[in-house]
C-alpha cells in the first residue's frame, strides 16, 4: 500500500489543496492532528486554526474514494507525532509525507513515486520551491528534505529536480498564520532577530528587501514569478488573485 501522511496542528488554508494534489497517486491518506504543538515549542499566541477548521479543510475537495483517515493525539515531540504512520501502517510499500502547506503537480508526484519504486532506498529527499508573500514571487534554495520513505530499505537518495519537485506554500499566507507558525515551529529557537516585522511584514511595502529566510542567512532572495507555473489546483485558491496575501 502507498500511504500519504500529513501531520497537522494548523494549516487549514492549504491542507485540502495539498491532499488533492496527490490524492489520485496514493492508496490511503492519513492525517494526524495535534490540538497542541508537537515540535518542542509552545506559543503564547492563539492558534488561528480551530480543530474544526483543520478537519474540514482536509475534505475541501471531498473524499470520493474514501481514502482520508483523521486521527488525533497529544504527542510530546515531533518524532512521536510523525511515527504514527509507522504504528498504523508498518507494512506500507511507500510512505509519502506531505505537510499541510506543500502542493504538487500530480504528474511530478507520480514520476517521483515511480522513481522511488524503481530505485529502493529508505529515504528520498525532494527539492522544493517557496512562493513568498504571494503567488507572484518565489524563493529557491538547495535544501531537499526527506519526503518519501520505503520501509525495509537502506540509505537515502536525492531525487533529481527534473524528476519532480514540490511547492512549499508556508510563506504565501496571511501574516497571522505565519506569526503563529514561527512561534511554535521546530526551528523557533533559531529564528533570526526581528525577522517577522523587519523581513516578512516590511516586505509588503519594500519589495527590495532580500535575504528573507527566517533562520538561514543569504539563501532566500525573492524573485518575480509567473504564478501560472504553480500547480493548477492553486488557481482555485482564494489567494490566487492577491498581490500580497
Amino acid at each position: 500500500m502507498i500511504v500519504g501522511f500529513m501531520i497537522m496542528h494548523y494549516g487549514s488554508d492549504y491542507a485540502g489543496y495539498a491532499i488533492k494534489s496527490i490524492y489520485d497517486q496514493i492508496d490511503h491518506m492519513l492525517v494526524a492532528y495535534a490540538p497542541v504543538p508537537s515540535h518542542g515549542f509552545r506559543s503564547g499566541l492563539s492558534n488561528p486554526d480551530s480543530r474544526e477548521a483543520c478537519r474540514n479543510s482536509i475534505y475541501t475537495f471531498g473524499d470520493p474514494k474514501n481514502k482520508i483517515e483523521w486521527v488525533e493525539g497529544a504527542w510530546s515531540d515531533e518524532g512521536k507525532h510523525r511515527s504514527v504512520v509507522w504504528e498504523k501502517y508498518p507494512q506500507s510499500k511507500l510512505v509519502c509525507v506531505i505537510d499541510a502547506d506543500e502542493v504538487w503537480y500530480p504528474e511530478q508526484f507520480a514520476a517521483v513515486k515511480e522513481f522511488a519504486l524503481k530505485t529502493p532506498r529508505n529515504a528520498f529527499k525532494l527539492n522544493l520551491r517557496t512562493p513568498w508573500r504571494s503567488f507572484n514571487w518565489i524563493c529557491d534554495d538547495g535544501m531537499a528534505p526527506d519526503r518519501f520513505y520505503m520501509p525495509g530499505q537502506k540509505g537515502f537518495l536525492v531525487v533529481p529536480r527534473e524528476v519532480g519537485i514540490f511547492y512549499h506554500m508556508g510563506y504565501a499566507r496571511e501574516a497571522k498564520h505565519v506569526e503563529y507558525k514561527m512561534s511554535c515551529h521546530g526551528h523557533s529557537n533559531e529564528l533570526r532577530r526581528n525577522w517577522f516585522p523587519e523581513k516578512f511584514l516590511r516586505w509588503e511595502k519594500d519589495k527590495t528587501i532580500a535575504d528573507v529566510h527566517p533562520t538561514c542567512v543569504g539563501i532566500w532572495n525573492p524573485q518575480p514569478f509567473d504564478k501560472n507555473l504553480l500547480p493548477p489546483i492553486l488557481r482555485q485558491h482564494p489567494y490566487w488573485s492577491k498581490d500580497i496575501i
